[in-house]
């Protein structure tokens, strides 16, 4: 079991190991501005092969020892406490049933970490989901990230949940550096942010950037809010598919630098909302950021509402994000975002939800699941512009077309997923 002591010591540690790297490379190379241009270098990267870590080296971005540090993690450890069998019947659930998880990753993973009070000031910061004129990048990138751990080649010796998990690690790091010498240089984009100075970070009242805590509760809403807004829906899940389905994710946070002695004390979903619970009473906080931020997400789920189906801004699913968010995140998480229910939301939310979960509950019989899962995979592939790869073959990754100025982004299924969910290319 998880205490507040154990939290405030977690929130002063970031990754150690690779932290210490970051600076010394960063202090040799150029300070802040180096560290900036890698930061703009990762951000356009869609995962971290080998192969770009050494491009990086050539451009004067990475020094070796950063390299060879990231470079030994391309595998699965050899650690008492990993089952490489849980690791791949986890994969196994995703593929069954991981459509489903979109509707929680949307609708109350996403919400659980904009209203974490010192979260929400880091993502405001670097601008990665307060671009005005398009849809932030972020938010997409983040499914696409699932998707990564939950494919069957994710943990491969330098399989693509590895490099997924890689990008997103050095990009912590660098993140913490730029944070703690130059908030301004860590943000994504210029031109896209309100004036006003950035204040500098403040360790003693806000720990670490990016803290063993945040990690934490982050790796929580991958598996343990996920699976809950599962059962939330009507699915029925066994208790090996939910430990499988934690353990899996546990693996993906090895490679993300949350430590080992953390992922240990989360094999259940009984030790996963005891600490999602304790964060949240610790963390959660009613902030403009937090507001900002939902607002941008529910702004990013209406738009793709609107442009796949017909009817456009008149179409009824376009109530369902926020009448969802409020049954899938909860009255208290919704107070923290300012997210209110609308008049006609209110009227409606008894039957929307009501027939969400009639079709969980009968996905959960065979009989049904032609129809249900039909019906969850157009849900959830509108929702998220999932696509099959053969379907944009041309398009490059993570972009799909630039017209009336705003950026359509796309998230490409891999293979084995889209053929057990049923996408046609």
């Amino acid at each position: 079991m998880f205490t507040a002591v154990d939290l405030d010591q977690l929130n002063q540690r970031g990754d150690d190991e690779l932290d210490s790297l970051v600076t010394d490379m960063a202090d040799s190379l150029g300070g802040a501005q180096s560290a900036a241009l890698l930061f703009r270098r990762l951000l356009a990267a869609e995962r971290l092969p080998l192969a770009k870590l050494e491009t990086l080296r050539d451009e004067r971005l990475l020094t070796p020892p950063v390299i060879e540090f990231l470079a030994s993690r391309q595998a699965l450890p050899d650690l008492s406490w990993l089952n490489r069998a849980q690791i791949h019947a986890g994969g196994e659930f995703f593929r069954r049933r991981g459509i489903a998880a979109f509707m929680g990753l949307a609708f109350a993973s996403l919400p659980s970490c904009y209203c974490w009070n010192v979260e929400a000031v880091i993502l405001n910061t670097t601008g990665r989901l307060s671009q005005r004129c398009c849809i932030p990048r972020r938010i997409p990138e983040t499914a696409q990230f699932v998707l990564d751990i939950g494919t069957a080649d994710a943990f491969v010796p330098e399989g693509i949940g590895i490099q997924a998990a890689r990008k997103i690690r050095l990009l912590h790091a660098v993140m913490r550096y730029l944070l703690q010498r130059d908030p301004g240089a860590a943000r994504s984009q210029h031109g896209h942010y309100p004036p006003g100075d950035i204040p500098p970070w403040d360790p003693k009242n806000q720990g670490a950037p990016i803290s063993q805590e945040f990690l934490a509760a982050t790796l929580l809403t991958f598996h343990y809010v996920t699976l809950h807004s599962m059962e939330r829906l009507g699915l029925i899940l066994t208790v090996d598919e939910q430990q499988d389905y934690i353990h899996r994710w546990s693996a993906a946070g090895w490679f993300l630098g949350i430590e080992p002695q953390i992922l240990e004390r989360l094999r259940t979903m009984g030790d996963c909302a005891q600490l999602y619970q304790l964060v949240m009473t610790r963390r959660r906080e009613p902030t403009v950021q937090a507001h900002a931020l939902s607002a941008t997400l529910l702004r990013y789920v209406r738009i793709n509402i609107i442009e796949s189906v017909s009817g456009g801004i008149f179409n009824p699913l376009t109530l369902v994000p926020r009448i969802l968010t409020r049954y899938l995140s909860g009255k208290e998480t919704c107070a923290a975002l300012s997210m209110r229910l609308r008049v006609l939301d209110r009227v409606l939310s008894f039957p929307i939800v009501l027939g969400t979960r009639l079709v969980g509950w009968l996905d959960n019989f065979p009989l049904f699941q032609t129809l249900t899962r039909q019906i969850i995979r157009y849900a959830a592939t509108h929702i998220w512009r999932l696509v099959h790869p053969q379907a944009l073959a041309d398009v490059p990754p993570m972009a799909a077309g630039n017209t009336d100025g705003r950026r359509r982004e796309i998230v490409r299924v891999h293979p084995d997923l889209a053929a057990a969910w049923g996408l046609i290319p």
